[in-house]
């Protein structure tokens, strides 16, 4: 009998033998480490490697005791991630939704990389708290699975595997979705996406160099990227957002990394630092 794999949405794409752990192809799996900085307004928290059950676990006492001790209102959560385990992304998720009810606001960072669960756990920080450094690596993408050794796989399992994988996939779209209209409601994305792609359409000489001089990987004489050439939908509401949902669901399916600056136009994050701020396209 099959057992169920794990399901990672690991963007490496190669997994250490006997470990399950997503690694860089010919090389070993990273390990997890969680650091904290304690500040005069709120604790630093670092999540280096995969996102694992047992990484996720440790993010959240080591938060904890953060919290607990100096009574921080706020909690920068900084990422350095290849992607890794639904279930770890999920108790994270679960332990951010913890704190804010607790009062506490939840600041996210993407330093080297943010992919896959990490990128999604990058977009569910606060609304306006979310930032990239310039050279960050990006990638949202579809789940996937990895196996720990070879199973045998029947046409059964293989339907059932594509059901569960269909609905992570929808799950993480409506995630996503979901965590913006929160904030500011289907008007307020749209406004909020259009106004950022028109800012950045018509700044586009001077945020470029603000973004090579920054260290970002960008040519220094580049044109318009292709997808800030097309042109912003302006639909009603209701129309718009279902095509906001379906740009996001092609996001996903192409598996391929993106800039910050794309990922700040389709408001899945608020900032490029030293580069662009939410605020800033809408004054």
């Amino acid at each position: 009998m099959m057992t169920m794999p794990n399901l990672w949405m690991d963007a490496a794409r190669a997994a250490t033998p006997g470990t399950g752990l997503p690694a860089t192809v010919g090389q070993p799996a990273p390990e997890v480490r969680v650091t904290a900085q304690p500040l005069p307004q709120q604790a630093l928290v670092w999540y280096h490697g995969p996102i694992t059950e047992e990484g996720a676990d440790e993010l959240q006492q080591v938060a904890q005791t953060c919290l607990d001790y100096y009574h921080y209102d706020q909690l920068d959560l900084g990422w350095t991630s290849p992607g890794g385990s639904v279930v770890g992304m999920r108790r994270i998720m679960g332990s951010m939704q913890a704190w804010r009810r607790r009062g506490v606001r939840v600041r996210t960072q993407a330093h080297r990389m943010a992919c896959s669960a990490a990128a999604v756990l990058l977009s569910l920080g606060d609304w306006g708290r979310r930032s990239a450094q310039p050279h960050a690596e990006l990638l949202y993408h579809r789940v996937g699975v990895l196996t720990r050794d070879w199973q045998r796989v029947t046409e059964a399992d293989a339907w059932r595997m594509r059901t569960q994988l269909k609905r992570l996939d929808e799950d993480m779209v409506q995630t996503l979705l979901g965590h913006a209209l929160s904030h500011v409601g289907a008007e307020g994305l749209q406004r909020t996406v259009q106004r950022r792609t028109d800012w950045l359409r018509a700044h586009w000489a001077d945020v470029r160099q603000r973004c090579v001089q920054a260290g970002g990987l960008i040519d220094a004489h580049a044109g318009l990227p292709a997808w800030l050439k097309r042109p912003a939908p302006r639909r009603s509401d209701k129309t718009w957002l279902a095509a906001y949902e379906h740009g996001l669901q092609g996001l996903l399916a192409a598996d391929q990394a993106i800039s910050p600056l794309q990922a700040w136009c389709w408001a899945l994050i608020d900032e490029v630092e030293q580069v662009v701020h939410g605020d800033e396209a809408l004054a």
